[in-house]
C-alpha cells in the first residue's frame, strides 16, 4: 500500500561515504578516537547517512554506546552545553538504572547536578553542590573526558552532535578539549554541518577544525548530490517492479539536480498526487514525462511548501505550532497550543510521521509538574523552516506566547533549565518584559555553568529586549538586574579592569539613581570603584571610596562597611599610607564574617573580606613585621581552600607569593607561582596569572636564573598592559630593574625604573616608590657612579622612614651602609644599618635581616 510504503526510510548511494564511517568506527575500536564531520547543505542527506550508519551499528550487536545530540538553530547561542547536557540526558534516561547514574555522578557531578535538577531521585545531590573543589569549566571538560574514558573502556562510543553550526563556543572549546585526550579513550565523535552557515557564521570551530586536521584527529566526509543511477536505484526501491519510461529517471534528476530530500519529496508528491499510481501490482506514471517538469515545484522550499499543501487544516495547525518550538517539540504542549486533545494530537501526529513523513517519533517523556508526553523531531530542519516562515507575524507572536505559557506551567515552579527557550519564545511573542526577565535568568545559568561569552550574549539580548519596554521602575529594574550579570560575564571573559566594565557599571549607577537608591547602588558603587583600582586609577578610588564609606554607615550594614574598608585598604597602601592602610585592612578582618562568604558573593560578585584579609599581610611586611604577614596570609590560604571560592583563593595565593619573595623565599615564591598559574588556566583568571608569572619571574632572578626571569617579567608587564591592569606596576617595574641589574642590563634595569617613577607620579601609586629609589641606587652603584647611587639610596631611605616602612628602610639601610663601607665611612655606615636593623623583633631567619646582620658583622 501507499502508507506501508511511506513508512520504508531507505537510501541509496553514498557508498564510498558509508565505507569512511566504517573506517572511522573500526579505528576506534581499535583504540583510535577521532572526530568525522558529514557536511553539506540543507536537504543533502547528512542526517540520513548518519542514521543509516547508527542503525549499522546497533544491529551489529557489539554492544557500542551509541549517544546523541543536537544544536539548535533558535537557541544558538542562549543555552550553553546543549548538544552536551542533551547526550548525557538522554543516555542517563535510556541506559536507566544505578549504574550509569552513579558513574555520572560519581566521575561527572558538575554534570550531574545540571542533569538531576528535575530528576525525582535528588539524593547526593547537596553533597555534590557543596564539595570542593569549586566548579570551573576547566572542571567541567577533565570531568566530561574522565566520564567518556570510562564509558568507553570496556565498549566504544558513537557520539552524534548534528548542526555543528548552530554549536555554541563552551561545546567547541569541549570538542577541542577531548581531541587532546583522545589516546585514553575510544570514542568517535560524528558530527553534521553545513559548510555555508559555518563559513558565514565564521564559526569558532573553523580555527579548531584546522589544527585537529593537522594532527591526524579530524576527517570530513563531503556529501554531493546524489548521480543519476542512484535516482534510478531509489525509484526501484521505492517502486519495485515498476514500469517507468526509461526517461523518467533522468527528468527526476535534472528536476531535482540530485538532491535526495527534494528527490524525496518530489517522488512522494507525483504519487500522492496520481502522477504515479498501483496499476494491479505495477506502478506507473500516467502523465506524460515531458509534461511533468511544467507541474513541479522549482525548488525543495517550494516542494516542501507543496506538501505542507497537502494536509487537512487540522494537521496543519498542529505543524504549525510544532514549528515554534523549533526542530524538535512535544505532543502536550503542540496539544496545548493547538488547543486540541493530546490523545488525539497523538493520533494525528503517528499519521504525520506514517504516511506523510513529516515528523519522527522520539521517546516518551515526562514533564516536571508529572504530565506525560511524546517528543518528536522534524524528518528534515527544512520542513521547520518552512512552516515557520509561513506564519505571518501576529499569528506567529501568538503561538509563541502560547508555547511559552504552556512550557512555564509544566516547569513551574524552577524554569531555569528552560529559561533559554522561554526566553526566545517570548522574544517572538513580543513579550519583552518576560523575555528579558528568562534572558537574565538563563545568563544566570549559563554563569552557572562557567559559560561566560554565552552569558554575555543573553544579558546583551535581554538588555536589547528591553527597548521595547516603556520607561518605568519596572524596566529600570531589569535593566540593572541584566547590566550587573553584564558586568560580571565582562569581568571574567576580559579581565577585571576591562574597558567595557566601565560604561556598563556607570549605566548600572544612573538605573540606581533613578530607582531612588535601592539596594544594588552600592554594590555598583563599590565595582565602579574596584575596577578603577585594578586599573591603578588610584585618584579616582579616594574620591570614590569616600562617598562610599559615607553610603556605608548611614546604611549601618556591616558587609558595606567591610567593603569599602577593603577598598579603602587597598588603596592606602598602593598609595603609601602604609600605617591606614593596616587600620582599615584590620577593620575589614574584624567586619567580615567568613561563614556569610556566598552572601557577600552574590552581593558584590567577589568576597570583599577575603581579599582585604590577604590583603592585609602586604602592609604587615612593609611595616616591619614578616613573620606576622606571613602567618596571616598563610591562614588566610588555609580558610580559603575552604570555601568554593576559587577567585579570592587565588587573590590569597598570590599575596602569599609575594610575601614569599619579600622574606627572600624564593623557591616557595615559584612553587607558589606553579599552583596559582595552573588555577588561573583553570578558571580562566588571565589578570591574576600574569601577577603570579611576575612574582616568579622575580624569584627566578633571586635563584640566579636571571635571564629567564627578566624576560618571564617583562612578558608579564606587556600583557598587564594589554589587560589595563595598572595595579602593582611599580611594583614589577622595580623588580624587572633588579632582575635587570642581576643580568648585568644596566640601561635597561634605570629604564625600567624611570618607567617606575613616571607611572608612580601619573597614577599616585607611590607605595613601592622606595624600593625604585634603592634599585637606581643600586643600578649606579654597578655603573660605578657612586655619588649619584648614594643620592638615591639616601632617597629610598627618607622615603621609607616617611612611609614607616620599616623593612623598605631596613633594604635601603643595607645598600647605603654597603657603599659607605666601601667607601671608608665605616661608623657611618654601621650607625645607618644598625640604627635600623636594631628596631626588629621578628623575622631574623628572613633573607633582609639575614644579610644586614652579616654586613654588620663584616663591618669594624
Amino acid at each position: 500500500s501507499a502508507a506501508a510504503l511511506a513508512a520504508i526510510r531507505s537510501t541509496v548511494g553514498r557508498e564510498a561515504e558509508r565505507s569512511q564511517l566504517r573506517r572511522a568506527f573500526l579505528r576506534v575500536r581499535n583504540g583510535r578516537s577521532g572526530i568525522v564531520a558529514v557536511t553539506g547543505e540543507a536537504g543533502i542527506g547528512k542526517t540520513s547517512l548518519v542514521d543509516d550508519f547508527m542503525d549499522e551499528i546497533r544491529s551489529a550487536g557489539d554492544r557500542t554506546v551509541v549517544a546523541r545530540g543536537r544544536c539548535s538553530e533558535s537557541l544558538a547561542g542562549a543555552e550553553a552545553y546543549l548538544p552536551v547536557l542533551e547526550t548525557l540526558d538522554s543516555l542517563l534516561h535510556r541506559r536507566a538504572g544505578p549504574s550509569l547514574d552513579s558513574v555520572i555522578k560519581a566521575i561527572a557531578p558538575t554534570w550531574y547536578v545540571q542533569l538531576a535538577t528535575h530528576s525525582s531521585d535528588r539524593s547526593g545531590l547537596g553533597e555534590i553542590r557543596e564539595a570542593p573543589p569549586a566548579a570551573s569549566q576547566e572542571r567541567m571538560k577533565r570531568e566530561l573526558g574522565a566520564l567518556l574514558q570510562e564509558m568507553s573502556r570496556i565498549q566504544p562510543l558513537v557520539w552524534v552532535i548534528e548542526d555543528l553550526h548552530w554549536a555554541d563556543v563552551s561545546t567547541v572549546d569541549i570538542l577541542n578539549y577531548l581531541a587532546d585526550r583522545f589516546d585514553d579513550m575510544r570514542v568517535l565523535i560524528v558530527t553534521t554541518y553545513r559548510p555555508s552557515d559555518m563559513a558565514l557564521r565564521r564559526h569558532p570551530f573553523l580555527g579548531v577544525r584546522s589544527t585537529l586536521q593537522m594532527r591526524g584527529l579530524y576527517t570530513e566526509i563531503g556529501l554531493a548530490f546524489l548521480p543519476p543511477a542512484d535516482v534510478e536505484r531509489y525509484l526501484a526501491q521505492q517502486f519495485p517492479g515498476h514500469a517507468f519510461p526509461p526517461e523518467f529517471a533522468g527528468v527526476v534528476h535534472a528536476k531535482t539536480e540530485g538532491s535526495p530530500l527534494f528527490m524525496a519529496d518530489l517522488v512522494r508528491y507525483l504519487r500522492d498526487t496520481g502522477g504515479i499510481v498501483d496499476d494491479n501490482g505495477t506502478w506507473r506514471v500516467t502523465r506524460s514525462v515531458s509534461d511533468a517538469p511544467r507541474d513541479l515545484p522549482e525548488s525543495v522550499r517550494g516542494m516542501i511548501a507543496r506538501k505542507i499543501e497537502q494536509v487537512d487544516d487540522r494537521d496543519r495547525r498542529l505543524l504549525l505550532a510544532a514549528s515554534i518550538q523549533g526542530h524538535e517539540f512535544d505532543s502536550a504542549t503542540i496539544a496545548e497550543v493547538a488547543e486540541i486533545d493530546p490523545g488525539d494530537v497523538e493520533d494525528r501526529l503517528e499519521i504525520l510521521e506514517r504516511v506523510h513523513v513529516f515528523v519522527q517519533r522520539g521517546e516518551e517523556h515526562e514533564f516536571p509538574d508529572r504530565t506525560l508526553t511524546l517528543r518528536y523531531r522534524f524528518v528534515h530542519v527544512l520542513y521547520q523552516n518552512v512552516l515557520h516562515a509561513s506564519l505571518q507575524p501576529t499569528r506567529r507572536a501568538q503561538l509563541s506566547r502560547r508555547t511559552a505559557h504552556a512550557l512555564v506551567a509544566h516547569h513551574t515552579p524552577d524554569t531555569s533549565l528552560v529559561a533559554g527557550r522561554l526566553a526566545v519564545l517570548f522574544e517572538s511573542a513580543r513579550d519583552f518584559a518576560s523575555a528579558a526577565q528568562y534572558f537574565f535568568v538563563a545568563s544566570h545559568r549559563a554563569v552557572a555553568l562557567f559559560a561566560f561569552r554565552e552569558a554575555l550574549s543573553l544579558a546583551d539580548r535581554g538588555l536589547d529586549g528591553l527597548r521595547g519596554l516603556p520607561e518605568g521602575p519596572e524596566r529600570r529594574q531589569l535593566e540593572l538586574g541584566l547590566q550587573m550579570l553584564r558586568g560580571l560575564a565582562l569581568r571574567s571573559v576580559k579581565g577585571w579592569a576591562a574597558p567595557e566594565l566601565e560604561p556598563t557599571f556607570a549605566r548600572a549607577r544612573q538605573l540606581c539613581q533613578q530607582l531612588d537608591h535601592p539596594p544594588e547602588l552600592f554594590p555598583v558603587l563599590w565595582n565602579l570603584a574596584f575596577f578603577n583600582m585594578i586599573r591603578g586609577d588610584l585618584a579616582a578610588v579616594r574620591e570614590q571610596t569616600a562617598t562610599l564609606m559615607l553610603q556605608a554607615e548611614s546604611a549601618d550594614l556591616p558587609a558595606y562597611v567591610m567593603a569599602v574598608h577593603h577598598i579603602a585598604g587597598v588603596t592606602a597602601e598602593f598609595s603609601g599610607d602604609l600605617v591606614e592602610s593596616n587600620r582599615l585592612l584590620e577593620r575589614a578582618r574584624e567586619l567580615h564574617q567568613p561563614a556569610e562568604h556566598k552572601t557577600y558573593n552574590a552581593m558584590f560578585g567577589i568576597d570583599p573580606g577575603m581579599v582585604a584579609r590577604a590583603m592585609s599581610s602586604r602592609p604587615l611586611w612593609s611595616l616591619g613585621y614578616p613573620d606576622d604577614a606571613l602567618e596571616r596570609s598563610q591562614e588566610t590560604i588555609a580558610l580559603g581552600r575552604t570555601q568554593r571560592q576559587p577567585v579570592t583563593l587565588v587573590f590569597a595565593l598570590i599575596v602569599s607569593q609575594g610575601i614569599h619573595l619579600y622574606r627572600g623565599e624564593a623557591a616557595e615564591a615559584i612553587a607558589s607561582g606553579d599552583e596559582i598559574i595552573g588555577l588561573c588556566r583553570e578558571y580562566e583568571f588571565p589578570q591574576e596569572a600574569e601577577w603570579a608569572r611576575a612574582f616568579q619571574g622575580s624569584a627566578m632572578a633571586v635563584m640566579g636564573r636571571v635571564h629567564e626571569g627578566a624576560a618571564q617579567l617583562e612578558a608579564s608587564l606587556g600583557a598587564l598592559k594589554h589587560l589595563r591592569s595598572g595595579l602593582v606596576r611599580t611594583t614589577f617595574l622595580a623588580l624587572l630593574a633588579d632582575a635587570c641589574r642581576r643580568a648585568g642590563r644596566i640601561d635597561d634595569g634605570l629604564e625600567a625604573v624611570d618607567e617606575g617613577f613616571a607611572y608612580a607620579e601619573s597614577t599616585t601609586e607611590r607605595g613601592f616608590v622606595a624600593e625604585l629609589h634603592r634599585t637606581r641606587g643600586e643600578l649606579l652603584r654597578l655603573a660605578g657612579r657612586d655619588a649619584e647611587a648614594e643620592a638615591g639610596l639616601r632617597a629610598a631611605l627618607d622615603h621609607a622612614k616617611a612611609q614607616h616602612a620599616r623593612s623598605f628602610e631596613l633594604r635601603a639601610a643595607t645598600s647605603l651602609a654597603q657603599l659607605l663601607a666601601l667607601s671608608g665611612r665605616t661608623a657611618e655606615a654601621r650607625y645607618t644599618l644598625a640604627s635600623v636593623y636594631d628596631w626588629f623583633t621578628q623575622g631574623q631567619g628572613t633573607a633582609d635581616l639575614v644579610a644586614a646582620r652579616l654586613l654588620l658583622s663584616e663591618i669594624k
